[in-house]
């Protein structure tokens, strides 16, 4: 199986890229590739390459674009609207998000959410978080990077829920159950998942929500922590969609 690595913007068939000290350090020093060597490459667009390096030494590497494969568009994006937790807790769910299908990661501040981080103190977590995604998707060989956006008050984000054809709200309370949901659902391809921060969601928050048509859900599970909740929730939607599409 051939190595992968992420390239910072989309590329031409023949076009020679140089790459970062921290990339040839890898290639060089960890894999032992060397001249001639081929290797395989994604972008943040989802586009995959065939690539040949042609020059590499422990602190300098060049590498050849031989072919391009175009993204091809989800049939599903299930998106995750996610209360910011508390420590390094953002670090798991981005991980395990990228692992099972994520297509975009929103942070939200909402009325119980305990971590909320000023501008300055977000943008140096940013460029973190963000490599932690693109390790994720190179480590789990997904081509399909997701977006990491900029934290947002709950009440500000009420807005984008018209841009989707379902909004999911798991919520420990009775609630009809999330496959039951999907079942009444079945052609929607663009969802959103809204995840409630450790304390739960405030039932003010659920008001409103549901004013926009909303969807409470039942988890078939016992009560998950906020880290697992947004993981389980997409992992069941995935497994629902692909298993009307095997009817």
């Amino acid at each position: 199986m051939k190595s992968r690595i992420f390239l910072n913007r989309a590329s031409q068939i023949n076009e020679v890229l140089s790459l970062e000290l921290n990339v040839t350090h890898y290639l060089y020093s960890v894999l032992r590739m060397r001249t001639g060597d081929f290797l395989n490459g994604f972008d943040a667009l989802g586009n995959t390459y065939n690539l040949r390096i042609v020059e590499i030494d422990s602190m300098f590497s060049k590498i050849v674009v031989e072919s391009i494969q175009a993204a091809k568009p989800d049939l599903l994006e299930v998106d995750l609207a996610q209360s910011l937790p508390r420590s390094t807790k953002m670090d798991l769910i981005l991980r395990q998000g990228v692992e099972v299908g994520v297509h975009a990661f929103f942070p939200l501040v909402t009325r119980r959410t305990v971590s909320r981080p000023d501008v300055e103190s977000w943008q140096g977590k940013q460029k973190r978080l963000e490599k932690i995604i693109i390790e994720a998707c190179r480590q789990c060989r997904r081509n399909q990077v997701p977006n990491l956006n900029l934290p947002i008050k709950f009440l500000e984000f009420l807005k984008y829920f018209k841009n989707y054809d379902l909004v999911l709200m798991p919520y420990e309370h009775q609630a009809l159950d999330l496959s039951a949901t999907l079942q009444h659902h079945p052609t929607a391809q663009k969802i959103l998942v809204l995840i409630g921060p450790e304390g739960g969601w405030d039932p003010e928050e659920i008001h409103q929500a549901m004013q926009l048509q909303a969807e409470v859900v039942h988890l078939p599970t016992p009560i998950l922590r906020t880290e697992t909740a947004g993981i389980v929730a997409v992992s069941m939607i995935f497994y629902a969609y692909h298993c009307l599409l095997s009817q």
